[in-house]
């Protein structure tokens, strides 16, 4: 057997691992969510708060190893962001941004993001969806892979007053503490930007 034939086995078993370290990643975001969203968190020291404007009010809670972009470090980054925060490891971020009115029904937004987000990224894989509570209001989690790029990354479109908010939430491979703490920053989202 020449060696150019054995290279695709490991290419193939390093895919396939890079794939399931990507999952456990998602699977950690997915598990705080279902943890916190449905189990106050009680005591412990404040977090950090990051809070939208008047018009578009929200407060997420984030952990003092990760900072919040100031304006205008914001102004230099596209599509307008409200928040960006970032681990200070680089080893994550999420984003906020204030976006229109969601006329989709929640049930039906997965499908409509795997056809977008699959011409997007051709290392795209979708990993799961499910609607959750945040703040009292119902939201789409939706979770995929980005095989090539070795990142987990989450959707959340919230609708809000006056049009809908999105978090886009990225950590890299082999980061479950980020992950954990991308799904408590989640968690604590409040669209109306009360406690």
């Amino acid at each position: 057997m020449t060696p150019a034939a054995a290279q695709p086995l490991p290419a193939r078993r390093f895919r396939r691992l890079a794939l399931i370290a990507i999952a456990i990643a998602v699977v950690a975001v997915a598990a705080v969510l279902a943890l916190l969203v449905f189990h106050k968190e009680g005591g412990g020291s404040p977090s950090p708060t990051v809070t939208g404007p008047a018009e578009a009010p929200f407060r997420l809670d984030y952990p003092s190893n990760w900072r919040a972009l100031d304006a205008s470090q914001r102004e230099q980054l596209p599509g307008q962001p409200l928040a960006v925060l970032r681990r200070k490891d680089g080893r994550g971020t999420v984003v906020v941004q204030r976006r229109g009115r969601v006329t989709t029904p929640l049930e039906q937004l997965p499908e409509k993001l795997a056809a977008r987000l699959d011409k997007q990224f051709p290392d795209f894989r979708e990993v799961g969806a499910r609607t959750i509570s945040l703040g009292g209001t119902r939201a789409l989690l939706y979770t995929f892979a980005r095989t090539k790029t070795g990142a987990a990354q989450s959707l959340v479109v919230v609708p809000a007053a006056g049009g809908s908010f999105t978090l886009n939430a990225v950590v890299p491979a082999h980061s479950p503490d980020a992950a954990r703490e991308v799904g408590a920053m989640i968690a604590s989202f409040r669209p109306s930007g009360d406690r």
